[in-house]
């Protein structure tokens, strides 16, 4: 029996436009997307100093969070 081994690899994306670009580039290397996961970021305290009660109003953006893979053989 022969098991394929993996390669793997995880990419932060702030832009969807910037993911999908990224990703086109690196299938056409071999790798394909394992998992795609929208990180919610939190206000930071520095933030909250800074802007006060602005900070509600001007959230962080989500980044995306993505696993690729591919086979080594």
């Amino acid at each position: 029996m022969v098991t394929a081994k993996y390669e793997t690899m995880v990419k932060t994306y702030k832009k969807t436009k910037q993911y999908s670009k990224d990703a086109k580039k690196l299938a056409k290397k071999g790798w394909e997307v394992l998992s795609v996961v929208e990180k919610e970021n939190k206000v930071g305290g520095g933030r909250m100093l800074l802007l006060g009660v602005f900070a509600i109003f001007f959230r962080p953006k989500n980044e995306l969070v993505v696993t690729y893979r591919r086979s080594v053989t």
